[in-house]
């Protein structure tokens, strides 16, 4: 059951990154490869750490924050990659007239759209328990659990 429905989350977010590439090849499968790849070594890595255990309690919840950040992430990157291509259209054919091919002509945005879907995440990683605090903790917080324990779960 468990495998089951972390498999429709990703690949219900993968679908949900689709929406976000207008006119670029291949990116379903590109998304539900970055999607499961990111959830399942999360998880892994979460299980062999001995954080988590595989019940579906814990699998589902995290399974599906890693999905959602992924895809968001994703549908940043495509828009990114879409605005620059258009933006730099000439420069690109220019690149491809001169001989470059095209992992050469587009790498740039490529690797620009990469660093734009990151930078929420980034952000957010930089500023959680300073600026904000995140979702899990004021809840358990609110709940009435001690704040050093809440604070260790949302650290998990």
């Amino acid at each position: 059951m468990v495998n089951g429905t972390v498999a429709l989350i990703i690949f219900n977010a993968a679908l949900n990154a689709r929406k976000r590439a207008n006119g670029l090849g291949h990116v379903f499968g590109i998304s539900l490869l970055a999607i499961s790849t990111a959830t399942v070594l999360t998880i892994v890595l979460l299980f062999w750490m001995r954080a988590v255990r595989f019940t579906p309690s814990q699998i589902m919840p995290i399974s599906g924050m890693i999905a959602s950040n992924v895809m968001e992430a994703i549908g940043l990157a495509y828009r990114s990659m879409n605005t620059n291509f258009h933006d730099q259209r000439s420069i690109v054919l220019e690149q491809l007239a001169l001989g470059a091919n095209l992992k050469q002509a587009s790498s740039q945005i490529v690797r620009k759209a990469i660093r734009t879907g990151m930078a929420p995440t980034i952000d957010s990683a930089k500023t959680v328990g300073i600026v904000s605090l995140p979702g899990m903790t004021l809840g358990l917080i609110f709940a009435g659990v001690d704040s050093t324990k809440a604070i260790m779960y949302q650290i998990m």
